[in-house]
């Protein structure tokens, strides 16, 4: 802190967490709370598979080459499905459930339409409490858990559901774990703290 302005004079490295090896289509995020750290799954993670964190910004939001730049700092080329397939940013994935290639879905070809009315039902009820104003963050966040663990059951990656709703999880336990910000606002003012 210099003359009030804030200046950056380094970064924590934790020695357990520095062993996940990365993805840009992590199956893992993290959100700290001061010397606290949480971990969590934000998809599926089968019987043996590998936790991937995340170095940079994941394949929805920014392309290819500029990953691998940004990645050089760490000596390792990423070899991840992201980017061996050199999938899409989000705008390029697929936002449909319906009218997709046999190898994204999940589910065999008679089964695909109940389970995008479940994929339905559950958004509707994530958005059905998170338009109460009693909602805790538990309940918005087992919401969010409910709608990708249904969209999961339906479609693999890359598909654009599935990055929006790991992000809606991300932050929302952004906002139940980490740093509390809080905002007043009156009239024409708004004061963040």
């Amino acid at each position: 802190w210099e003359n009030n302005n804030i200046r950056r004079i380094g970064r924590v490295t934790n020695s357990s967490l520095a062993l996940i090896n990365h993805s840009c289509d992590p199956n893992y995020r993290r959100v700290s709370d001061g010397v606290t750290t949480y971990g969590f799954a934000c998809k599926p993670i089968g019987k043996g598979k590998e936790i991937s964190d995340i170095y940079c910004k994941p394949f929805g939001s920014a392309p290819l080459q500029d990953r691998h730049r940004y990645l050089q700092k760490y000596n390792f080329k990423c070899e991840c499905p992201a980017c061996t397939n050199n999938w899409p940013d989000l705008a390029g994935l697929p936002s449909s459930l319906e009218g997709l290639p046999a190898k994204l879905y999940c589910q065999p070809a008679n089964k695909i339409e109940s389970q995008a009315k479940r994929i339905q039902r559950a958004e509707e009820n994530f958005t059905k409490i998170s338009n109460k104003r009693d909602s805790t963050p538990v309940e918005i966040i087992n919401s969010i858990v409910t709608v990708l663990e249904e969209v999961h059951k339906l479609v693999r990656q890359p598909h654009q559901m599935i990055v929006y709703w790991e992000n809606q999880l991300h932050q929302a336990l952004l906002n139940a774990h980490s740093a509390r910000v809080n905002t007043i606002s009156s009239g024409n003012s708004l004061v963040t703290w």
